[in-house]
């Protein structure tokens, strides 16, 4: 289990503006097939996908399996603000991109 934030993630477009309602997507690497996140650090308790901002642009904890993720970050209208893919997740708190 990884934990997807360091320490919160915060949703801003290009002119630094937060973005409330921004939209986070999960796919498997390399496809558009939705792929689980969690809500707890057990992985027991899944998020919806996509994981949606609250009005500030704060996104809740998020945390990852023990899978690689193509992520797809989308403004409330579904716009894409940015995507990363692979986001490599290893062993425990073991993440990074190619």
């Amino acid at each position: 289990m990884a934990q997807f934030r360091s320490p919160v993630i915060q949703a801003y477009n290009i002119s630094e503006t937060c973005l409330p309602g921004a939209k986070l997507y999960f796919y498997a690497t390399g496809t558009t097939t939705f792929q689980d996140t969690y809500r707890n650090a057990r992985l027991t308790i899944k998020n919806e996908n996509p994981v949606i901002a609250n009005s500030w642009g704060f996104f809740p904890d998020i945390y990852l399996g023990a899978s690689n993720y193509n992520i797809v970050m989308t403004d409330k209208d579904d716009n894409q603000i940015f995507s990363l893919d692979p986001l490599v997740v290893g062993s425990e708190n073991d993440i990074g991109y190619d």
